[in-house]
């Protein structure tokens, strides 16, 4: 029997999240659930907004069909906060900065290995390879972590023993899962052109259009300045992109007035777009202007984030006959590899198959239901 939890996590107020198998029966039985949505990252997680009453009505929805685990919800999960006063945990955080990593990668690793070393209580140069092995499993099955997660997990302990410790890597490797094929969602190409016209606002319909239009991620985006574009060459610049590698892309036509009006209109400073005391623009905000379009183009259907725009530029890339190693270029990704999942997004070639029932009804003239 599958496992079924509903759970919370300390400190995150108005969410909760229930594990359950993304399959029938369980998907009809939570139908009826309001205000949920399935989490994209992480397997069989259902994210749900917390209320008063959601106990009682996940309990309801399983009653005579399924035992429902509900003590992480009644004591939700304590997420262990960053000490950077622990001597050892501030040497990591130094250290991942030296070399250059990330903010984001650097909350992520010291946010791990902040939780490794509390659980260790800081006697972690004398942990076995099993032993360490042990709490990524636990960790891992306690928390239901995607397999994307579990890689972050072992990426920082591994930091910490291989590259701080300098240990021997084959002491240390630890299993690694193999890599899920995830397919992105996407929007159609009427669904982005609704959404990008959405906004009223200048500085709102250029953000949404240079999601789309260049395949940016959001942090590339945020970090724009008027040097990066290129208007002789029509190419843009996106520097220290994922992995801090530079690409191209490109800058399209139609999107040239809307920003040669948005520079004469906001007269950014620094960056391309900026908040209103100045400094680079919120993420946060960013989203707010996604979500806001998606509702009032109706467009709700999806779990739709920014990322979903470079998805959809990639896959509406391919649609139009670009190569695959363009759109890797575009993209700015190292592997072919990372690419190729957008051929398993794209429909154009699906819709001009036929399915055998449709062929052998037409051709023998059977009418199959009557």
């Amino acid at each position: 029997m599958e496992t079924i939890a509903l759970y919370r996590y300390e400190g995150k107020e108005g969410e909760a999240f229930l594990t359950c198998p993304k399959e029938l029966p369980y998907t009809k039985v939570l139908e009826g659930l309001k205000d949920s949505y399935w989490d994209i990252k992480r397997n069989n997680c259902l994210r749900i907004k917390d209320r008063a009453s959601l106990m009682f009505e996940v309990i309801s929805l399983f009653k005579s069909k399924q035992w429902v685990d509900i003590s992480n919800y009644k004591t939700p999960i304590r997420l262990q906060k960053i000490t950077k006063h622990s001597g050892i945990v501030k040497s990591y955080i130094q250290e991942l900065e030296v070399m250059k990593y990330s903010p984001n990668t650097i909350k992520t690793y010291s946010q791990f290995f902040n939780e490794f070393v509390h659980v260790h209580s800081e006697r972690i140069d004398d942990l076995t390879k099993k032993e360490i092995t042990s709490y990524i499993h636990q960790t891992v099955k306690k928390r239901n972590l995607a397999k994307s997660t579990q890689n972050q997990i072992v990426n920082s302990l591994k930091f910490y023993y291989e590259r701080m410790m300098c240990n021997i890597k084959e002491k240390y490797v630890i299993g690694r899962p193999k890599p899920e094929i995830m397919i992105p969602e996407v929007l159609s190409q009427d669904e982005a052109i609704r959404i990008i016209k959405a906004p009223k606002n200048l500085k709102h319909k250029l953000i949404l259009s240079l999601l789309y239009s260049s395949g940016l991620r959001i942090g590339e985006l945020l970090n724009l300045k008027l040097k990066d574009f290129d208007f002789n060459r029509n190419c843009l610049n996106v520097r220290a992109g994922k992995g801090r590698k530079d690409r191209l892309t490109f800058i399209p036509k139609t999107i040239v007035p809307l920003l040669d009006e948005y520079i004469k209109s906001y007269i950014p400073k620094l960056y391309l777009f900026e908040g209103q005391k100045g400094g680079k623009y919120s993420a946060t905000s960013i989203r707010s202007i996604l979500r806001r379009a998606c509702k009032r183009t109706g467009v709700n259907n999806k779990n739709i984030t920014p990322h979903t725009l470079r998805h959809s530029f990639a896959t509406h890339l391919l649609e139009n006959g670009t190569n695959l190693r363009y759109i890797q270029q575009l993209l700015g990704h190292t592997d072919i590899k990372t690419t190729e999942i957008y051929t398993h997004v794209s429909t154009k070639n699906i819709m001009t198959l036929e399915s055998p029932l449709d062929f052998l009804s037409k051709n023998r003239n059977i009418d199959l239901y009557n």
